[in-house]
């Protein structure tokens, strides 16, 4: 810890009782008018005109009880050691020819109330309007000795809540501690291309960081990627690409459920009656996540087992599925997926697919599942799957998101899984 040096002391003649050493602040034994933090320490500045000598230290705020010699015009730092008791205490000033100084001091506890910086992560630049959105889970740290405020401030049209060690979501301040965790569960603007500012504020003086939302401005913009067959060109490679089931021509126009209407595409008709085959020569595509859900699950221990959490790709659970890839839905068919596991808090989570291969380029990975045999009591387990998808095709070009999870062991009562979505 830095010395403050929370008391500069200027030692002087009174210059109406010549008899006399004066010190600034010196105060008196029922009111010592400097406070020093333990680990901290006073600065004695001599202006008497001669050397004086400090004596009578306290070994209870003192490592040593030595008596000090300071030159005029000279400074002596006097530090209050690790583990002082937190009382009034007292030193003498001495000066050959002049009456004793005392000066009086009160030590306190060494308070630290400001964290380390902490990162919310990355800004999100495509969320879906309205939904849920999840912030880094960040631990509390930097030596803190007292509870400090958490609370979050929002810009825009979005909202956001807070939660504290695995608690409830809330918007009002939180009291955290040193090793506390922090997530901030953020809803996106209802607005397209609309952006949400997100402060997470920690103790004080406050430590800060930032957090932007942007919702998409065309909902169903992704990455491009450009289909590799050309002239001489079949109708089956096409649709294949475009993930046109039906491998019929006429649904693939520009801005239909095939093919976006973007500048790459500008030689291809946008009307369904005037559609060419030799004009989707190149064609482009877009591919992104537009769902990616969070999941939390709350088991009762006393059932014994795993606790699982299953995420189902759009082609695979058509019903309001956890994941769902754009540009069109049956697009997901043509692509090819695998993931990876992170444990943020807990261990012994395993991860399994609809293939029971995971880590491999599979177009069968369309279900993916973490799952923790729960032992006896309560505990927590947080992280996220990594799912990575490819176009068949163009497997140069990678895309990812992040399905975050939590499992958290219950006494009594399972709870319903909740759900959101994640920051990529």
């Amino acid at each position: 810890m830095a010395i403050k040096f929370t008391s500069s002391v200027s030692l002087f003649i009174d210059p109406i009782l010549p008899n006399r050493v004066k010190a600034t602040n010196a105060g008196t034994s029922a009111i010592p008018n400097v406070v020093v933090p333990v680990n901290d320490g006073m600065r004695i500045t001599n202006n008497t005109g001669s050397t004086i000598t400090l004596t009578s230290f306290s070994s209870l705020h003192f490592a040593s009880t030595s008596n000090i010699n300071i030159a005029n015009g000279a400074s002596y730092d006097l530090y209050i050691k690790s583990g002082a008791s937190q009382t009034t205490g007292s030193f003498l000033i001495t000066l050959a020819g002049y009456n004793a100084k005392t000066y009086y001091y009160s030590v306190v506890s060494t308070s630290v109330t400001t964290p380390n910086a902490f990162n919310l992560g990355v800004d999100v630049t495509d969320a879906v309007a309205s939904d849920y959105y999840y912030s880094n889970l960040i631990t509390i740290s930097g030596g803190l000795t007292q509870a400090v405020n958490a609370n979050i401030s929002v810009a825009g049209n979005g909202s956001a809540v807070l939660q504290v060690d695995g608690g409830s979501w809330l918007t009002t301040s939180n009291l955290v501690n040193e090793g506390s965790t922090i997530q901030v569960r953020v809803t996106a603007s209802s607005f397209n291309g609309d952006t949400t500012t997100i402060t997470l504020n920690v103790g004080s003086p406050a430590v800060s960081d930032t957090l932007l939302v942007t919702t998409k401005v065309n909902p169903a913009m992704g990455t491009l990627i450009r289909s590799p067959h050309f002239l001489p060109l079949g109708l089956l490679e096409v649709c294949d690409f475009l993930g046109n089931l039906g491998n019929n021509l006429s649904p693939l126009y520009k801005g239909g459920s095939y093919v976006p209407n973007n500048g790459s595409n500008s030689s291809i008709s946008t009307s369904q009656t005037n559609v060419s085959l030799a004009a989707l020569a190149g064609v482009y595509t877009e591919i992104s996540f537009v769902k990616a859900r969070t999941k939390f699950y709350f088991y009762d221990e006393s059932l014994g087992g795993n606790a699982a959490i299953t995420w189902a790709n759009a082609i695979n659970s058509t019903i309001d599925p956890d994941i769902v890839m754009g540009y069109h839905l049956d697009l997901g068919a043509k692509m090819q997926y695998y993931a990876t596991l992170t444990e943020q808090e807990g261990s012994g989570v395993s991860l399994t697919s609809g293939s029971n291969n995971p880590s491999s380029w599979l177009s069968s990975n369309l279900i993916f599942t973490v799952s923790r045999a729960v032992p006896s009591g309560t505990g927590v387990w947080r992280g996220y799957v990594t799912i990575f998808a490819r176009h068949k095709d163009v497997p140069g070009t990678v895309i990812s998101a992040k399905l975050f999870y939590t499992i958290r062991s219950v006494v009594g009562g399972v709870e319903t899984v909740g759900e959101g979505y994640n920051i990529p």
